[in-house]
């Protein structure tokens, strides 16, 4: 068993070094956190349930920077000069600030848009509907049973009871469960003062590795029918040693009560293979539709981050593989992934604070924002990111808020098939 030194910075004035003993493989960490010289990547994403040993040990500062170093030197993988920071956040203003009134933040981590409003999530396990223009909070709640953690995913998609209403779609991961909610009623020009609690439309999932459980699910995708309302497939990616993605569709039980088949599932965990289909910890998902073929049909595809194995994969709905864009060095720890109106896609890379626009035809980079610090524009562990109304709002976990950036233009153009 190989052991390896990582480090993780938890706060200004201190340094935390983690030893830890992973299962046979190699532990990779990144100097990419926004303090200190940018000494070390926090080592929580590869720390995962059932495979790891802790040690922790408070160091002070002038200790952790002599061994600083040392740690570093542990990457197994050389990342060379993609690990540069990207182009300024323009306008790089930001919504929130920490706290727990409405507006403020701590540690979000989840976002999505009906197309009007913010959806966010944060690890106080408090759903905000947020207004984009003002940052002004418009409702909230809070999710039961949140001692075991908090919810990685969400998506603002149709109900699932078909009425043509918008619900919320949650991955609630460490209740290993998907968890849907209506869109509650708002009041813009109410003042927030309690909780909305929406109405709870589906639950399903629950812990286990057979077919239709969750270890830990992360996110949701839920494709529609061509009318925009009905739901054809809904996907839920998860991690923690079964990291795969399950297929659903929606049905009604004797009773009349909604519920969630399964279809089938997809993807077993491990590092990348020639002879299979394999995840470490799949974060974003996010629908492709871009022609196909001689004829130039356009074709509906999943495209997905696996984030420990830096990479981003393609896949037809059915699951098949079409191709996987990982190009070395291109991806640290990618997470969240909006697809732009032109076809191109929006990529949140954790590992480097920074977001990537590609070519999801080639994976080629198209474009590069972002650097890690505390300042305007800048990132600490970003999880994912929405667009709306021409703005681009990045999960700015760490910082406690969301930084807006001016989407790029719809410059790219899919290429001949």
């Amino acid at each position: 068993m190989l052991l390896q030194w990582v480090g993780h910075l938890v706060a200004w004035s201190g340094v935390r070094l983690v030893w830890c003993a992973w299962g046979g493989s190699l532990v990779r960490i990144a100097a990419s956190q926004p303090v200190v010289g940018q000494l070390a990547q926090s080592a929580r994403p590869w720390l995962r349930a059932g495979h790891s040993r802790l040690l922790s040990l408070s160091l002070t500062l002038p200790l952790t920077l002599a061994l600083a170093p040392f740690i570093v030197a542990c990457d197994a993988h050389d990342y060379g000069a993609a690990n540069a920071p990207g182009e300024p956040m323009k306008p790089g203003t930001s919504l929130g600030g920490p706290g727990n009134g409405p507006g403020l933040f701590s540690k979000p981590r989840a976002i999505d848009t009906d197309g009007t409003h913010l959806v966010v999530i944060d690890r106080s396990g408090r759903v905000q509907v947020i207004d984009p223009n003002s940052g002004r909070g418009l409702a909230f709640w809070r999710l039961p049973d949140m001692s075991g953690g908090f919810p990685t995913g969400v998506t603002v998609a149709p109900s699932p009871t078909g009425d043509g209403t918008t619900a919320v779609w949650i991955a609630d991961t460490h209740n290993h469960r998907v968890s849907v909610y209506a869109m509650p009623t708002l009041d813009n020009g109410a003042w927030l003062l309690a909780p909305t609690n929406p109405a709870l439309l589906l639950r399903f999932g629950g812990i286990g590795d057979g077919p239709g459980k969750f270890t830990y699910p992360s996110d949701i995708a839920v494709l529609t029918g061509p009318d925009g309302k009905s739901i054809d497939r809904v996907y839920v990616s998860e991690f923690g040693g079964h990291d795969r993605v399950s297929i659903f569709t929606l049905s009604s039980t004797p009773a009349g009560e909604l519920a969630a088949k399964f279809v089938s599932s997809f993807g077993v965990e491990g590092p990348p293979s020639d002879t299979a289909i394999t995840f470490q910890r799949p974060q974003g998902m996010n629908f492709l539709n871009l022609p196909v073929g001689p004829r130039s049909q356009r074709r509906t595809r999943l495209l997905l981050s696996d984030s420990i194995n830096h990479r981003l994969g393609v896949f037809e709905l059915d699951g098949a593989l079409v191709r996987w864009f990982d190009t070395p060095g291109q991806f640290l720890h990618p997470r969240g992934i909006e697809v732009l109106a032109d076809g191109s896609a929006l990529v949140v890379e954790f590992g480097r604070n920074r977001v990537q626009r590609i070519d999801t035809q080639t994976g080629a980079t198209l474009g590069v924002w972002g650097r890690a610090g505390r300042g305007l524009g800048e990132l600490a562990e970003p999880w994912t990111l929405c667009s709306v109304g021409g703005v681009t709002f990045v999960v700015d976990a760490l910082n406690h808020r969301l930084v807006r950036m001016q989407t790029p233009r719809p410059d790219w153009r899919p290429a001949s098939p």
